[in-house]
């Protein structure tokens, strides 16, 4: 089988699952690395084998694990690339209306509040949505004091906040990536690194 990277998307989910059965089955005799958005357990429930060390993420899951988010996105960089595919997940699907000249100014936002919870040692998904839900925005601008977004908050029209939370809270499965505290923490760039190095 080929190492390329496959995507599926818009098929009956019959012929979904059993075209991502038949992969997996394929990955798993030939002793290969993959990564699976199984909404359902089903797949969890078919392939999933703890001793191969494969990962779970899903956070009602008793052996989920967390994404170390911040093991994966470093840099501001790799936190604006995170934001830039929020945005293209919430666009393509039209339930979230963002005007393009606010996306630069909340991608700021969203990178400075990523910055601010790592400082203070608790980052979570769910720590970014309650920074969002229950500060005002005095508040936010206090804990972003001598960040880019300060400028930017100050410029700008107070409803970027909420237009930031409305693309945080349209992905639902997003806090399925936070820790489970009995289960360490998973990087994606250190799992593939430890793959090179063999």
């Amino acid at each position: 089988m080929s190492k390329d990277n496959i995507f599926i998307s818009n098929m009956h989910s019959n012929y979904q699952v059993n075209l991502i059965d038949k992969i997996l089955c394929n990955i798993q005799e030939n002793n290969q690395p993959g990564i699976v958005v199984d909404y359902s357990g089903e797949l969890i429930q078919k392939h999933y084998d703890q001793g191969r060390g494969d990962i779970i993420f899903n956070s009602s899951h008793a052996k989920s694990s967390g994404w170390d988010f911040l093991a994966d996105c470093r840099h501001e960089d790799e936190i604006g690339d995170f934001f830039n595919r929020l945005i293209q997940y919430s666009t393509q699907d039209n339930t979230v209306n963002i005007e393009l000249r606010d996306i630069s100014n909340m991608k700021i936002i969203f990178i400075d509040s990523i910055n601010f919870l790592r400082e203070t040692g608790s980052f979570s998904f769910k720590n970014l949505k309650m920074m969002l839900v229950r500060g005002d925005h005095q508040e936010i601008l206090q804990n972003l004091a001598g960040k880019k977004s300060i400028k930017v908050l100050n410029n700008t029209k107070n409803d970027l906040i909420p237009a930031l939370l409305r693309l945080i809270t349209y992905i639902p499965k997003l806090e399925d990536f936070d820790t489970n505290q009995q289960n360490s923490l998973f990087s994606i760039n250190n799992y593939f690194e430890s793959l090179k190095q063999g």
